[in-house]
């Protein structure tokens, strides 16, 4: 079974920009460049790729992203992709539902208005 939880604080209906399908194994919402992430469930960080862990060409078109498990059902995970290059969590750590966990990129392959949108490097807010 797939749930889904707001990625960020606000997110309605609306932000789902694509859903779910055999071609596209998840979900897209539409946010701004900067915005917070936050955990979906108490959750804890299993993994996290940054610049340094991009390998294959998969990885480059997911871009920088973060995978959590719940605390409470083993059976359930979420993965952010395109992320921006830091975290303000890292692996191994609990994380409170509602926490934030990422800020919002455009890393990967990300396309906006039916144009691709360049690859961000980690660049660390003012």
């Amino acid at each position: 079974m797939i749930k889904i939880a707001p990625p960020f604080k606000g997110c309605k209906p609306n932000n789902l920009t694509q859903g779910f399908s055999q071609e596209h194994q998840a979900n897209d919402y539409a946010s701004f460049y900067g915005d917070i992430l936050v955990a979906p469930f108490n959750c804890k960080v299993i993994s996290i790729v940054k610049e340094e862990s991009l390998e294959t060409n998969e990885d480059f078109k997911r871009g920088f992203g973060i995978r959590m498990q719940s605390t409470e059902d083993p059976t359930l995970s979420c993965t952010y992709h395109h992320c921006q290059g830091f975290f303000p969590v890292e692996v191994g750590d609990y994380v409170d539902r509602g926490k934030p966990v990422a800020f919002e990129g455009n890393s990967g392959f990300v396309m906006a208005g039916g144009q691709v949108i360049t690859v961000d490097i980690g660049k660390v807010p003012p």
